[in-house]
């Protein structure tokens, strides 16, 4: 992955990373519990398709946070499950395992932290992928202090993923995603490897190491393939366009790999890495909630006196 030519400033980056994530789920989505050979028949590269109507479910609870943290201008555990709960509700949605029974125990009446825990007994041992793209608009709130990254990023997979080791990958994430807004894509990952080695299992840290051209793309449903992935789609490509439908024509959980890199990607490339074809399916007004919301988190980490 290397930077464009004109490196985009702090806001650009901010306005990329929820732009990329909205359209990484919402192209997704189009292949999602799809085979790659099932991809490759019917479609024969996502490329050519415009991202689905339905956004998909990482881009909705990503926008739901974001917008969260825009108007209470921290991150606030509460409003943001009550967020999510209502859109969850109010459809039928496309849910991963972990957050399908996290939310069907959220329903019960539980709270956040039980219900996790009782969606990871459901699936002992089981690190589910989903909570790393939506934590990502925490990147644009926290800017520099990694700190508090850190700790608003563990606890926002904690709110549905029970499993530590899938707070430790969305914590990862989120770390890189930072470490993207000011570097190329290896000396980030070096950085990310050295700011978690003692709190990430070691299939975490291996997913920071892409794999070599003319290996194979890493796959999984869990966490750590789902990184693997991001990474090395990262690490193979040199636009944002190339990495999301690297990933997306692997299907499976296609929506969560395609945010997860489309919105590290557009922390790295800016807002102009957007394919304007991919900007005109979304529509103008998810392309401008996009915009608003990824401003509004950098002007406000700006108040607060963070480097951006």
């Amino acid at each position: 992955m290397q930077l464009l030519a004109a490196v985009p400033d702090a806001p650009a980056r901010a306005q990329g990373a929820l732009l990329g994530l909205v359209a990484g789920s919402a192209l997704g989505a189009v292949a999602r519990g799809l085979s790659p050979m099932e991809v490759l028949r019917l479609h024969g590269s996502v490329r050519a398709l415009p991202p689905a109507p339905d956004l998909g479910t990482p881009a909705a609870l990503a926008l739901e946070l974001a917008a969260s943290a825009a108007g209470k201008g921290t991150f606030d555990p509460i409003d943001i499950v009550a967020r999510w709960r209502r859109w969850v509700e109010t459809g039928e949605r496309q849910l991963g395992s972990t957050s399908r029974e996290a939310f069907a125990a959220l329903r019960l009446g539980l709270p956040a932290a039980e219900a996790a825990a009782m969606a990871a007994r459901a699936r002992p041992g089981h690190a589910g992928a989903g909570a790393m793209a939506r934590a990502l608009p925490l990147v644009l709130l926290t800017a520099s202090d990694r700190v508090r990254l850190r700790r608003w990023s563990y606890r926002s997979a904690a709110l549905t993923h029970g499993e530590p080791a899938a707070a430790a990958a969305t914590m990862t994430a989120c770390l890189l995603g930072a470490d993207l807004r000011r570097h190329p894509l290896v000396e980030a990952a070096r950085r990310t490897a050295q700011a978690v080695r003692e709190d990430a299992p070691n299939d975490v840290l291996a997913a920071l190491r892409p794999a070599a051209l003319g290996e194979a793309l890493p796959v999984g449903q869990d966490a750590a393939g789902t990184l693997a992935a991001a990474v090395t789609a990262l690490r193979w490509t040199a636009t944002l366009e190339e990495a999301v439908v690297l990933v997306v024509d692997r299907g499976g959980n296609s929506d969560t790999a395609g945010a997860l890199v489309g919105g590290l990607a557009g922390l790295a490339f800016g807002a102009a890495a957007i394919p304007p074809a991919w900007q005109t399916a979304l529509g103008p007004a998810v392309v401008a909630r996009c915009r608003e919301l990824g401003l509004a988190l950098w002007k406000l980490d700006q108040a607060a006196g963070t480097p951006g």
